[in-house]
């Protein structure tokens, strides 16, 4: 069906262009389904638990909101096209940037999560209000994130 379709465009044929467009679009759908039909099942579980912790990762996994997830599956798509070497390097540290702002908001869930279900470091802390605790949260993201995209840069 697409031996005919021998001209390129930039440096890719029109079947490398098919298979990154199929790939996005797989990506996409498996990405949905992993945001929309599996997190619903979880938190159904997630109900049924006592401990908390469940309920951290799930509140982990919807900070992972759908552009994020079609970029990623973009960026998946287009790993099967010869792209120019800036176009290349800008796509990765657009990811890499985004990766980081999402492991930093997880490290934030969690640190809110150990901070609220943990009383010695209440104690140690001595954290009275739920502002002092987002503000602990806060600066912690911050610093977290500036050292793993420093790091990623060999800063």
């Amino acid at each position: 069906m697409f031996d005919d379709l021998t001209f390129s465009f930039g440096s890719n044929i029109p079947k490398e262009y098919l298979v990154a467009l199929a790939v996005f679009l797989l990506a996409t759908i498996v990405f949905w389904v992993i945001n929309f039909i599996a997190l619903k099942h979880f938190e159904k579980l997630s109900k049924k638990t006592k401990t908390d912790i469940d309920d951290t990762v799930i509140e982990i996994i919807k900070s992972l909101k759908p552009p994020f997830y079609i970029f990623l599956a973009f960026y998946i798509g287009i790993s099967f096209l010869s792209l120019h070497y800036i176009a290349d390097k800008v796509v990765t540290a657009i990811l890499l940037f985004w990766i980081i702002l999402q492991v930093s908001t997880a490290a934030g869930i969690l640190v809110k999560f150990a901070v609220r279900n943990m009383y010695i470091m209440v104690r140690m802390m001595n954290i009275k209000s739920e502002e002092q605790i987002n503000f602990f949260q806060s600066w912690f993201v911050l610093l977290f994130g500036l050292l793993v995209y420093c790091g990623s840069f060999q800063i």
